[in-house]
């Protein structure tokens, strides 16, 4: 029987016991594009810094950024977690 791709990687990753931090990279880098895709060039001053429990941190240098993706949290939830296929990220969290 041939298995899948995706179901032997997955099968992998949890052996090496690496899974929770593949998962973790690939929401920060949903959760990056999503950012750039909302806010363009200005997403350059913003930075995930971690995601754990369904919670991300984005980091803004600019503190107007920081409130601009706390009003825009519903629909970057919900275009991150489309790109993940599953709803992992519950919520943002900004500091600046």
């Amino acid at each position: 029987m041939i298995e899948h791709i995706n179901n032997l990687m997955s099968a992998s990753l949890k052996r090496a016991g690496v899974i929770k931090q593949v998962k973790t990279a690939l929401v920060a880098d949903a959760v990056a594009r999503a950012l750039k895709n909302r806010f363009g060039e200005a997403a350059q001053n913003m930075r995930v810094k971690r995601f754990k429990n369904g919670t991300a941190t984005v980091s803004c240098s600019i503190s107007v950024l920081a409130e601009e993706v706390r009003l825009a949290e519903p629909e970057l939830i919900k275009e991150t977690n489309a790109c993940l296929g599953e709803d992992f990220l519950q919520k943002i969290v900004t500091t600046s």
